[in-house]
């Protein structure tokens, strides 16, 4: 079952769990060391979402419908 676009307010990032939750994790995990160019910086993202299990896509989703609920309350606005 998915909802249509209309049920959710558009681009969000309060509902979406890749800005309110897996973002840090990769930012967090790149910023351990330093990227001389793009190229390398890239290959580190991409790593970084390699090595996320499914846990952590568990925990992300664990906490949309608290924020769901929140931007419900919120009228639509931003709960951050």
């Amino acid at each position: 079952m998915f909802w249509s676009k209309e049920y959710l307010p558009s681009n969000s990032p309060d509902l979406n769990p890749l800005d309110y939750y897996v973002w840090s994790l990769v930012e967090r995990d790149i910023k351990k060391s330093r990227h001389p160019n793009v190229a390398s910086l890239k290959a580190a993202i991409e790593a970084a979402f390699a090595d996320k299990d499914r846990d952590t896509s568990k925990c992300a989703c664990t906490c949309f419908s608290p924020r769901m609920e929140a931007v419900i309350q919120g009228s639509g606005g931003s709960i951050v």
